[in-house]
């Protein structure tokens, strides 16, 4: 019998009706338990790209089945984004690339940046200690609850980017990245503040070798539903990567947001059955940005000082801007 933690359906992310699918599969878990016409929920893509790419950023396809199966339950519903570090897009420019003003007029839901709205200071307790983050006050107070829909990657910095960390992005300050040295307790505070209750992963590609805006995609064919926990821990099973190596989750299981085993969790299909190794390497650039999230005040430099303008810019010339890519940019 199942702990709290709950149920986590497997589901394949191809054919047709996938909303349904992904309905059923929310019905299934008990993720939705209490929704109603009333209840108000933020969606949070991962839009770690301004447009689509596999493996990176949620594909359209999928967000439209999850806001679907969503809006039968409250027309309440909003996509949430902030704008990329470092002014590098805006949210707005996001949700354009990956099809969310269509999504919204479809479904009669909303999209919002959350860069711009008024923000407010709360504090969370995490593993014991006071965790204070300014976040806006539309996710703090008038948002009954978030469902994350992220995309399973590794992660040159954190190690994997998964169900909680897909909530850095809820932070709404360009400049958070200056908050790495410390992301385990801030990200976990994020997520309990605006009660991230709900994971919806979008499994069509997950990200092997390199993260979280480069690597390569493996097609994996999955959606993974459930308490964010809960399908977080699903997800290490089936890339085999054990938790306990990553700062964030460690932290996730002693603080009781996610279990320790899989013992916990019900899961509707054979883990091994569909499991693979997944690995990170880092390259040069990677090891240089590890070692910077290591530190507070390296990261401040680089990222929220008068120097940080030029080091982006040498970053941008080594590696491309986002907008090289794609030719609307």
């Amino acid at each position: 019998m199942p702990d709290k933690f709950g149920k986590v359906e497997v589901i394949p992310s191809h054919g047709d009706d996938l909303t349904r699918r992904v309905s059923e599969a929310l019905q299934n878990c008990g993720a939705l338990e209490g929704v109603g016409a009333d209840t108000r929920l933020a969606v949070k893509p991962n839009f770690t790209y301004p447009f689509y790419k596999a493996g990176v950023t949620t594909s359209p396809r999928v967000l439209r089945a999850v806001a679907g199966a969503l809006r039968e339950y409250t027309p309440h519903i909003t996509i949430v984004e902030s704008d990329g570090a470092s002014r590098a897009w805006t949210a707005e420019q996001a949700f354009a690339g990956h099809e969310a003003p269509a999504i919204c007029a479809e479904l009669g839901i909303k999209s919002t940046g959350l860069t711009a709205l008024e923000r407010r200071k709360a504090t969370a307790s995490v593993a014991g200690r006071e965790v204070e983050m300014e976040l806006p006050r539309m996710l703090l107070d008038e948002t009954d609850f978030l469902v994350t829909v992220p995309v399973p990657k590794v992660h040159a910095n954190t190690g994997v980017s998964l169900g909680f960390k897909n909530q850095w992005g809820c932070i709404p300050d360009i400049k958070r990245v200056k908050h790495h040295a410390d992301l385990p307790h801030k990200v976990l505070a994020v997520n309990k503040l605006i009660r991230a209750k709900v994971a919806v992963f979008d499994g069509t590609n997950f990200l092997n070798r390199s993260g979280p805006m480069d690597g390569d995609p493996v097609a994996m064919d999955l959606v993974i539903a459930g308490p964010t926990g809960a399908a977080t821990r699903v997800c290490c099973e089936i890339m085999q990567i054990d938790p306990r190596g990553v700062a964030h989750l460690k932290l996730a299981m002693r603080d009781g947001l996610m279990p320790s085993d899989m013992a916990s969790v019900e899961v509707n299909v054979d883990i091994a059955r569909i499991a693979r190794k997944f690995y990170l390497k880092r390259t040069p650039l990677d090891w240089v940005s590890y070692a910077i999230f290591q530190s507070a005040v390296v990261s401040r430099i680089c990222y929220d000082s008068a120097a940080s303008k030029f080091l982006h810019d040498v970053l941008y010339a080594l590696k491309g801007r986002p907008k090289d890519f794609h030719p609307e940019w």
